[in-house]
């Protein structure tokens, strides 16, 4: 009876320690960075990083008869990401170089469409008759938490397949990842 308890007990502590196991990866050491956490020690994976060009197409019929669209859109090489992730849960460790701020504010995360051999996200469009729409996609909603001195750890639950891209401080610099 004394071994069945105490076999009950230890497999209780062993799960929960093991669900409790906490994140300790380096912090990374500029500013900006994003790091993906695929281990709870080391330095994380580095997401492939490319600065975006902002493109604009209209389409054949303003050129006509001056009634159409025009759309906005970042661009940005390639239509896979070199970085590949497959969990189901993901973190990533961003250095913002300060974490006082509420990081909604500072981090976007999108989801980009592949098209043409490119990844893009259209920011926005204007027609004729609809007037003007700005930012078209919103970011991605995720948890946080403050992470070392000046970094937020960020988690994503249930991704769909897909290619994505962090970018901080709205600029023109994503950093990118594709979930399988």
């Amino acid at each position: 009876m004394k071994k069945i308890v105490l076999t009950t007990i230890l497999s209780i502590l062993i799960s929960v320690l093991a669900q409790s196991q906490s994140i300790k990866i380096v912090e990374p050491e500029f500013t900006p960075a994003v790091v993906y956490v695929n281990d709870s020690v080391g330095s994380g994976l580095a997401l492939e990083r490319q600065k975006a060009i902002m493109k604009s197409s209209a389409s054949a019929s303003i050129y006509i008869t001056g009634v159409g669209k025009v759309k906005v859109k970042y661009v940005v090489n390639y239509l896979k990401s070199t970085v590949r992730i497959t969990d189901k849960t993901l973190r990533f460790v961003v250095n913002t170089g300060s974490n006082t701020m509420d990081p909604t504010t500072l981090v976007n995360i999108y989801a980009l469409k592949q098209e043409r051999g490119k990844r893009t996200l259209l920011t926005g469009q204007s027609g004729t008759f609809t007037g003007t729409n700005t930012q078209m996609t919103s970011s991605l909603t995720f948890s946080y938490k403050k992470y070392g001195n000046s970094s937020y750890l960020i988690e994503l639950k249930d991704l769909p397949k897909g290619e994505y891209g962090i970018q901080l401080f709205s600029t023109e610099s994503f950093h990118l990842f594709g979930v399988d």
